[in-house]
């Protein structure tokens, strides 16, 4: 508020050096407390991100670790996949090369065992056994596969066998089986001395492709005979009942000694 006097304009009185240092150490003061505040709401913030991030990483080297656990595979895993590869061979779609692991995992007892695990290891295992026979190590995308398995490598002569016999159990789910005359071919065929009286060349010999195509070559009688689109269960049940049937023989008494007063 300005006042006149003496015909003069009066300024108010400028506030003693206390008052100035006083106000100035409070606008000091409530600064550096807004700085603080803010600096510890970004430590706070920084902190917060810091903990998310390394939960976040915790939980990425979590599903890693488990990811490579599903990965590893085990050595009674790899001679089960071996065996049922050996038996049963694989099933894949001859036009379009997808394959149907349903059957195999069940058979081979590796259900934890996803169908990319499967097919991965299954192409890095053929690749093996052409790589043994100075084979191609083309996959059938035509493109070589990294190799993310440790697979050992086995002899040419096994790995020769390994390769017929999954060609051998293809060729009869994709071209034998739906050939249009197979019956009447399988007809044409000669009976073989070494099979038994009750196996009828047409009839018998076209059940056992499709069952070696259905349950593969282990365990054959038992799948064959559980299986009643085939015509094996009857033959089998027989062989088994003739087989486990007891053999009643009379035992002969022991000879016995007269007495000495009969003998005389």
């Amino acid at each position: 508020m300005t006042t006149r006097s003496s015909g003069s304009l009066k300024l108010p009185p400028f506030p003693p050096p206390a008052d100035v240092n006083t106000r100035f150490r409070r606008l000091v003061n409530a600064f550096i407390k807004v700085q603080r505040k803010e600096q510890v709401r970004m430590m706070q913030a920084k902190r917060e991100r810091q903990r998310k991030e390394k939960f976040e990483e915790f939980m990425r080297q979590k599903e890693m670790k488990k990811a490579e656990m599903a990965q590893r595979w085990l050595k009674r895993e790899e001679l089960d996949f071996y065996r049922t590869l050996m038996s049963f061979g694989v099933v894949a779609n001859k036009e379009t090369g997808a394959f149907d692991w349903s059957k195999f995992r069940v058979l081979a007892k590796l259900e934890k065992k996803s169908s990319e695990q499967l097919e991965q290891y299954y192409e890095e295992f053929v690749n093996m056994c052409q790589v043994v026979c100075s084979k191609s190590v083309e996959n059938r995308f035509g493109k070589l596969i990294g190799g993310k398995f440790m697979i050992e490598p086995v002899s040419e002569e096994k790995a020769g066998r390994i390769l017929q016999r999954i060609q051998l159990i293809s060729a009869i789910r994709d071209d034998v089986l739906p050939h249009p005359e197979l019956r009447e071919r399988l007809a044409l065929c000669q009976p073989s001395i070494d099979l038994p009286s009750w196996w009828e060349v047409a009839k018998h010999d076209y059940d056992l492709l499709v069952g070696v195509a259905r349950h593969g070559l282990n365990r054959a009688e038992v799948n064959f005979a559980n299986d009643p689109d085939l015509n094996f269960a009857k033959y089998v049940q027989d062989t088994h009942s003739a087989a486990t049937t007891p053999t009643v023989t009379t035992p002969i008494a022991p000879d016995k000694k007269l007495p000495a007063a009969a003998a005389a």
